[in-house]
């Protein structure tokens, strides 16, 4: 009976292990998530419209000042600036996962976000072809791959 259960377990789990996304983010860490992120922090303009082009917009739940395009982005809750924000507001959103911008986000920032125990995505575009790359990223952690290939396209 024993052996019935660990296995009826097993089989309940496998469908998470095997449904995992993982992705080396700009900075060439790893980014685990265990499903397509349904609520995602924004931590530049940038991030904001390339997820909304990734076909993400709308769970976007936080994002920062001059996060105003495309004109849905001007409804998202801010978090702050690109250089400071507000721990307490995104930890109260419950992100899934944090996009941040590696050179452009504050680095008191970045070192703080990784020991809140949740992804974060380090974004840093360079040309066309890394916009591209974040694009069809940003709709894996999302789980909108077909609007995001487009976009990148």
């Amino acid at each position: 009976m024993q052996l019935l259960r660990r296995l009826t377990l097993l089989l309940c789990c496998w469908p998470l292990t095997l449904s995992a996304i993982t992705l080396q983010d700009d900075a060439g860490n790893t980014v685990v998530l265990v499903q397509p992120a349904q609520r995602i922090v924004s931590l530049a303009p940038h991030i904001t419209e390339v997820l909304f082009s990734a076909g993400a917009g709308d769970r976007i739940v936080g994002t920062v000042s001059y996060s105003d395009y495309p004109e849905a982005a001007k409804n998202i809750p801010l978090v702050g600036s690109y250089n400071q924000v507000n721990f307490e507001q995104i930890l109260a959103l419950r992100p899934d996962i944090i996009i941040a911008w590696e050179s452009g986000n504050n680095s008191d920032t970045l070192e703080k976000l990784a020991t809140l125990n949740l992804p974060v995505y380090l974004s840093e575009p360079k040309d066309l072809q890394t916009i591209g790359r974040n694009t069809r990223q940003f709709g894996i952690l999302a789980g909108t791959e077909t609007a995001a290939n487009a976009a990148a396209d």
